[in-house]
C-alpha cells in the first residue's frame, strides 16, 4: 500500500531527490505535500527538542531530535503511540517505560543508543515491526527472552518485518529463525557477528524480500541460512567483503530476484551465469 501511494507521488513530481537503494529509498517531499501532512498529523506527531514541556496525548509518532533530560512524565500515558525515533538513548528505565505504556508500538529507531543487551521486557511489543539499532556498539546479543517466548508462537516474533544492524562492533549473534515475516535485513560493519546467525538445521524457510550485507573482511562465502530465502529475495545487496571468493548456488534458483548489486569484492571467483531474470546486475571492483 505504501508503495503505491510512492510511485502515484513520485509520478506527479511530489517527491524529490528520490534515491531508490533497493530495501529503502530517501527522497524530499514538495512543500505542498509537507504542509499537507502537517496540517492532517495535527498534534499526532511530535518533534521533541530540549525546550519540549509537554507531548499531546493524541501524539502517535514522536521523534526525539534533542534529547537533553527527558523525564518519564513528558511522555503520554495514551497508549496510542505507534512511533519512537530516539538517537543515542541510554537511559534503560525510560525504554522500560515505553514498554510499558505503548503495547501497540511498530517502530522503534534505537539508533547510537549504548545497551549492552536490550531489556526483557522488550519482547511485549507483540506489534512491533521495525527494529533499529545501527551504532550501538555495546549491544552484544538480543535479550534471553527472546529465546523464552509464549506469546508468539513457537518462540517466534512474528511481527518484526524490517531488522537493521549498522555498526553494531559488539554484537555476536542473534537468532534469525525466531522471525519468520522477517523481510528486510540489513547488516553493516559489525565486526563480532557470526553469520551464521545461530542458524537451525534443516535450513527454514524464510519470507525475506531484502538483504544488504557490507564490510565483513572475514566473510569468504554468504552464509547458509541464504538457501532459505531463495525463493522469495528480490533485492541482494552485498558490498564491501574483500575476502568473499564464492556465491551461493542457489543464486541461480532465486526467480523472484530483481536487483544484484556486487562491489568491493575483489576476490570474488565466480559470478552467476544463469541469471537472466535479474533486471539491475551492476558489478564493481570485480577481477
Amino acid at each position: 500500500m505504501i508503495g503505491c501511494h510512492q510511485r502515484e507521488l513520485r509520478s506527479r513530481s511530489l517527491l524529490q531527490d528520490f534515491d531508490d537503494i533497493g530495501y529503502d529509498c530517501d527522497f524530499k517531499v514538495h512543500d505542498l505535500i509537507h504542509d499537507l501532512a502537517l496540517y492532517v498529523a495535527k498534534e499526532e506527531f511530535v518533534m521533541v527538542v530540549s525546550h519540549t514541556q509537554i507531548i499531546p496525548e493524541q501524539a502517535r509518532h514522536i521523534s526525539i531530535v534533542e534529547n537533553g533530560s527527558l523525564g518519564h512524565d513528558l511522555f503520554p500515558k495514551s497508549k496510542s503511540v505507534r512511533t519512537i525515533i530516539f538517537p543515542n538513548l541510554d537511559n534503560e528505565t525510560l525504554l522500560d517505560t515505553w514498554v510499558s505504556r505503548y503495547k501497540y508500538l511498530r517502530y522503534l529507531n534505537l539508533s547510537g543508543s549504548s545497551f549492552d543487551t536490550l531489556p526483557n521486557s522488550i519482547v511485549k511489543l507483540e506489534h512491533l515491526g521495525v527494529l533499529y539499532l545501527n551504532e550501538n556498539i555495546k549491544i552484544k546479543r538480543l535479550p534471553r527472552s527472546f529465546f523464552k517466548l509464549h506469546n508468539f508462537g513457537e518462540e517466534q516474533l512474528t511481527s518484526i518485518e524490517t531488522l537493521s544492524f549498522h555498526s553494531c562492533w559488539s554484537l555476536e549473534s542473534f537468532p534469525l529463525h525466531i522471525f519468520p515475516n522477517l523481510e528486510s535485513l540489513i547488516i553493516v560493519d559489525c565486526k563480532m557477528l557470526n553469520m551464521s546467525l545461530n542458524n537451525k538445521s534443516p535450513i527454514p524457510k524464510l519470507w525475506m524480500r531484502h538483504l544488504f550485507i557490507q564490510d565483513f573482511p572475514g566473510l569468504l562465502s554468504l552464509p547458509g541460512w541464504i538457501e532459505g530465502v531463495a525463493e522469495t529475495l528480490e533485492i541482494l545487496l552485498i558490498y564491501e567483503l574483500p575476502n568473499l571468493q564464492t556465491l551461493p548456488e542457489c543464486l541461480t534458483t532465486m526467480t523472484h530476484l530483481k536487483r544484484l548489486d556486487i562491489g568491493g569484492c575483489a576476490k570474488l571467483l565466480n559470478l552467476p551465469s544463469d541469471v537472466t531474470y535479474i533486471t539491475s546486475l551492476p558489478f564493481e571492483d570485480l577481477p
